[in-house]
């Protein structure tokens, strides 16, 4: 009787951390939930999508990779939630921030090639800032911060 009584509190328990560790990225909120996404797609290839998302708690980095596949197979998804060290949140806030105070405007545009999108959270909304092939003279068009972002939050997500 006493085995099920603890095997009975330690379900509890694990309940009740799993309901307190839940992912917020709520688009409603001004200091928590979804900070920022990078979405990027690589023409007939497939996508990325990165979403940093803040809890009163834990923060966590969500990730999702996109595979399209010829010849009417479907696609391959993979998907990642990594839930970040408070060192590894601030690092990612810091790298969040630097980014968006050096995002340069830019039109230029293209149909092949990759594309980043950054939505960085802007207030109660998210801004948008798009840039084809951003990997081609990265620092001459300020996006070194971009990259660097883009590599630390890949890096993290554990997807290939």
């Amino acid at each position: 009787m006493k085995s099920y009584i603890v095997f009975l509190a330690i379900i509890l328990f694990s309940f009740y951390s799993i309901a307190q560790d839940e992912v917020n990225c709520n688009e409603n909120e001004i200091y928590t939930g979804k900070l920022f996404q990078l979405n990027i797609s690589m023409a007939f290839r497939g996508h990325y999508e990165y979403k940093f998302c803040v809890g009163d708690k834990n923060s966590y980095l969500l990730s999702k990779h996109v595979e399209y596949l010829p010849n009417v197979r479907p696609d391959l998804t993979y998907k990642s939630t990594v839930k970040l060290t408070p060192e590894i949140m601030n690092e990612l806030k810091d790298k969040y921030q630097k980014t968006v105070t050096s995002l340069p405007d830019e039109k230029f545009r293209g149909k092949d090639g990759i594309s980043w999108c950054f939505h960085p959270k802007s207030g109660m909304s998210y801004a948008r800032f798009c840039y084809w092939m951003p990997q081609d003279n990265t620092s001459d068009r300020g996006l070194i911060e971009l990259e660097h972002l883009k590599t630390y939050i890949h890096k993290l997500s554990g997807l290939k």
